[in-house]
């Protein structure tokens, strides 16, 4: 082998080298909410816990557990938005109320948790005066 096509291989095993140890970091979970939270009722789904305030504002405060994660984002009908850790592998985010029945399937909570059990719940939330 030429010295160039010995400087072409190197390099391509450093570059394997370097994609394959680059892949384990990019492993991730993320989960998508199927209904955690909530407790079925005949007019559809209800929340399990409701906690309201004298304002009268809705919101709903979702948990992710995460266990080995560090850092976790949360996407819904608001958007994408960064989770506040609260613990070891728990993060946090309060949105606003929104009808139960459309989140289901529709928000997705990610983590750079390596492996495990994530889970995405509603803890609890209100609903406002306008969507009840």
């Amino acid at each position: 082998m030429s010295r160039m096509g010995k400087i072409a291989a190197v390099c391509a095993l450093a570059l394997g080298a370097a994609l394959g140890g680059s892949s384990a970091a990019l492993a991730d979970v993320s989960v998508t909410y199927s209904g955690q939270g909530t407790v079925a009722t005949g007019s559809g789904p209800a929340l399990e816990t409701e906690e309201c305030g004298t304002d009268g504002e809705g919101y709903l405060l979702w948990v992710f557990t995460a266990t080995k994660g560090t850092t976790a984002t949360i996407t819904g009908p608001w958007g994408t938005a960064l989770m506040s850790q609260s613990g070891n592998g728990t993060f946090k985010y309060v949105s606003g109320y929104y009808n139960l029945d459309m989140l289901m399937g529709t928000v997705s909570a990610w983590s750079d948790q390596m492996d495990g059990n994530p889970q995405l719940v509603i803890s609890h939330g209100c609903a406002d005066a306008y969507s009840s």
